[in-house]
């Protein structure tokens, strides 16, 4: 690891990025000077690093070590998009599809994710396809919400995964397709999003689209489960409740249950009667 002396002496070439991680040295590491840390990320931004900019954008933006200020954020992000960094170019176009601290303009925002999305951002192309698939100051256009979706699941964007999961299942005002669903599902589940692998497990359950699986089911339900989605902790409990795909297991049941009772009706209901009954796993 580089010494924060042999960083000073580095940094003295004026070399942005030898600034830039000079200044993390003083932002991070003991003993932290955060007044330095800004002076050396203005300087590495000024000499053209865009991940500087970028960083400064966000330490303004976030306000966690000073006051937040959100005018002072957008003039770093503006460098930095200037400098063609993609993150930078996803937090002006955010700023400015959201009017924090620029003007609200969803024309120029896109046109920030476009160039963060040339850059390789996943969630700039995720953003895009958001835009077009909600007509959020656009007029709605699903080729090219799906389009831009497909563009940010080649790059394995979760929330890209399960939007088209959920386009071709039918939940999202688009004609369903079983075969894309089935495909877009899987994808999304074994990219770990928690509430597709609940719906792939209720495909497994009954068999829809796929051979009918009460083992792989269960499997799916616990994965959802143990990522925190509370209708993957209901389906699991029901489950270890009767005995299907798994060994039956009331105190498992009643775990699960009461995981997610706070914020799934059934779950509560199911808790609730497990309770009354006053049964135990023998």
């Amino acid at each position: 690891m580089t010494s924060r002396k042999q960083l000073i002496q580095l940094a003295e070439s004026g070399d942005p990025i030898q600034l830039r991680l000079l200044a993390r040295s003083y932002d991070e590491d003991e003993p932290v000077d955060f007044e330095r840390a800004l002076e050396y990320f203005q300087a590495a931004a000024l000499a053209g690093d865009g991940e500087a900019a970028n960083e400064l954008g966000e330490i303004y933006r976030d306000g966690d070590d000073l006051a937040a200020d959100l005018a002072e954020a957008n003039r770093w992000f503006e460098i930095g998009a200037a400098l063609e960094h993609p993150t930078a170019c996803l937090s002006l176009g955010y700023q400015h599809f959201y009017g924090e601290g620029a003007d609200k303009d969803v024309a120029r925002a896109l046109q920030l994710y476009r160039q963060a999305a040339e850059g390789g951002s996943a969630r700039a192309m995720f953003n895009i396809a958001l835009t077009y698939e909600y007509g959020d100051g656009v007029s709605q256009d699903w080729e090219s919400a799906i389009l831009w979706h497909k563009k940010a699941a080649s790059e394995e964007h979760v929330g890209a995964l399960r939007h088209l999961a959920r386009i071709y299942g039918g939940l999202e005002d688009y004609p369903a397709d079983e075969e894309l669903e089935l495909y877009w599902t899987k994808r999304a589940a074994e990219a770990g999003d928690a509430e597709t692998q609940a719906h792939l497990g209720v495909a497994y359950y009954p068999g829809k689209g796929v051979e009918r699986d009460h083992v792989k089911a269960v499997e799916w339900y616990r994965e959802s489960a143990q990522g925190e989605c509370t209708w993957g902790m209901y389906l699991y409990g029901l489950c270890l409740r009767d005995g299907h795909g798994v060994d039956k297991d009331l105190d498992q049941a009643r775990h699960w249950f009461q995981e997610a009772a706070e914020e799934h009706e059934e779950a509560a209901k199911s808790l609730a009667k497990l309770d009354d009954q006053g049964e135990t796993t023998d």
